[in-house]
């Protein structure tokens, strides 16, 4: 077998198993590393210190090393479930829970748009959905016209959806394009942004691979899943059902995260590829497999081996898929074909994204400031999130999708996800945030322990959860007095010191007197000394 047949092969394999693009390129020195070297001397990746360490930057400048006679990269794309698309409306400043964001009256504008559609996802007309939401199911990618049934409530919700490995993640991922920013074992990049590896997918007549369309049809067909049903199995709450309170105390999740993990499901599918192929070749194959879980530039991999470009959000976007995608690699000593780089660049004159941004952390030269980023804010950051930022995180409790959910590239409908797994789960796309802050660690790690949701653990997850209560009470005038007896109590009782400095800053939100008369009782008796500083300059 020629190395222009294995190659074929390969790619035909991929498709088969279910992969939405896959391209090969060479281990060759990155041809952007003084970009990646020049955002890490300004600081930009936060305190995602693992990405500057010696040995990081090392591999990261010389991808060949992590593999002894490393020939060719194969790199994979599979898709994850997509959010809607048109979130703002281009002639106003789009703001988080305000407009553009919610819309007047706190709509979901672009979302669920005026005719309120978030059909499925939110539920015909369905305000967003309660602290809990019901029992709900998503007829499955395909079932019964593939409409998301229930998902979270009976109007029904976006269940889940993920994406970490995703270009949604984006505060992560080193090689990978914003996914949440890892570890140093698997590393979330910010600047390229694992959010943004998810792009890398493909084009019908993509560079990356030139399988016929019929056969990458076919091949997602092999994974069509069967309806799937789900329970949200978070306790009855209080605040839920309570007109006008419960019913939107939710924080919404980026969409990479509505499934399963994908560095699992990826890892396996790869193994099952490779195992497939040495059963072709006939002699064992030596190989690396990697998903956001190596110090490798994903996206320029991806852009390599022609699957799409690196657009202004810092997305790998296929001219066909969009950047809603995981990306993968498997090096191997296989001596490939390597096909043409994706060289063109299709973002035009267009900045919808840098303009939608809430928090404007985007920057020219196709980076983005960790530290301002709404993903890595509510994902790789461990500490106080600044007090300037929390209002512009909105209701986002994890992630962020907004430069994604604006890009034209992404405004087509977008087949089912790559795998089952990536569909979206019950209680995955909108977090009760009353539940949230009553959970402990234990119940935490049962609940989300096989979700990119545990990325941000137990503390980062709780301490969005209170900022997200405090834009929603913001919002609210007057506030509602249960939802400030709810936040005092909680912060009278949470374990956590930086959750409950963060919920002091939540019960400052109402600005009434209630409010605040409970941040001098609680600034009396606080003991640590972070969340007595934080009620102190509150009641200033």
């Amino acid at each position: 077998m020629t190395n222009i047949d294995l190659t074929q092969e390969i790619k035909l394999l991929a498709i088969e198993i279910g992969f939405a693009a896959v391209g090969i390129t060479v281990p060759e020195p990155p041809l952007h590393l003084d970009v990646y070297l020049d955002w890490l001397q300004q600081q930009r990746h936060g305190e995602m210190a693992y990405l500057a360490a010696p040995r990081s930057v090392f591999l990261r400048s010389s991808p060949g090393e992590l593999l002894p006679n490393c020939q060719s990269i194969i790199v994979l794309a599979a898709r994850y479930t997509a959010p809607p698309s048109h979130l703002f409306s281009f002639d106003e400043s789009p703001s988080p829970l305000g407009r553009g964001v919610r819309g007047e009256g706190s709509e979901w504008r672009g979302v669920r748009r005026e005719e309120s559609q978030w059909t499925g996802v939110r539920g015909e007309g369905s305000s967003p959905a309660k602290v809990r939401g019901e029992v709900s199911e998503w007829t499955g990618g395909r079932g019964e016209g593939s409409q998301w049934r229930g998902v979270r409530g009976e109007g029904s919700e976006w269940r889940g959806v993920r994406g970490e490995g995703s270009n949604a993640a984006k505060a992560r991922g080193e090689g990978s394009q914003w996914r949440g920013v890892r570890d140093e074992g698997s590393e979330w990049t910010a600047i390229w942004g694992e959010a943004g590896e998810r792009s890398g997918r493909m084009d019908e007549a993509n560079e990356g691979i030139d399988a016929s369309a019929e056969t990458r049809e076919s091949g997602t067909a092999l994974e069509e899943s069967e309806s799937t049903q789900a329970q949200n199995d978070f306790d009855d709450h209080p605040l839920d059902g309570i007109e006008g309170q419960g019913d939107e105390l939710i924080g919404r999740v980026a969409s990479y995260a509505w499934g399963d993990d994908y560095h699992f499901v990826l890892r396996q599918r790869m193994e099952r590829l490779m195992q497939r192929i040495q059963h072709r070749v006939g002699h064992a194959i030596s190989y690396r497999c990697f998903t956001d879980s190596a110090p490798v530039l994903e996206r320029e991999l991806a852009q390599r081996a022609g699957l799409g470009w690196i657009g202004k959000n810092t997305c790998l976007i296929h001219p066909r898929l969009g950047s809603y995608l995981f990306l993968a690699e498997i090096f191997t000593d296989l001596p490939l074909t390597p096909d043409q780089p994706f060289l063109a660049d299709r973002c035009g004159r267009c900045e919808r994204c840098i303009q939608a941004c809430p928090t404007g952390c985007i920057l020219p030269n196709r980076t983005l400031d960790a530290r301002q980023c709404i993903s890595y804010l509510t994902i790789e950051h461990r500490s106080a999130i600044p007090p300037a930022l929390r209002p512009r995180l909105g209701d986002w409790a994890f992630g962020c999708d907004i430069c994604q959910q604006v890009c034209p590239w992404n405004w087509r409908p977008l087949p089912t996800p790559s795998f089952p797994e990536f569909l979206p789960q019950a209680g995955r796309a909108w977090l009760p945030l009353a539940k949230l802050l009553e959970m402990t660690k234990g119940e935490f790690k049962r609940r989300f322990q096989h979700s990119p949701l545990s990325r941000a653990r137990w503390s980062g997850l709780s301490r969005n959860s209170a900022v997200v209560l405090g834009n929603l009470v913001r919002l609210r005038k007057p506030p509602e007095k249960s939802v400030i007896e709810f936040i005092d109590q909680t912060l009278q009782n949470h374990p956590d010191p930086l959750v409950r400095q963060h919920l002091a800053w939540a019960l400052a939100q109402a600005d009434d007197s209630q409010a605040r008369q409970a941040l001098q009782r609680h600034a009396e008796r606080e003991a640590d000394s972070s969340v007595k500083a934080e009620i102190e300059a509150l009641l200033r």
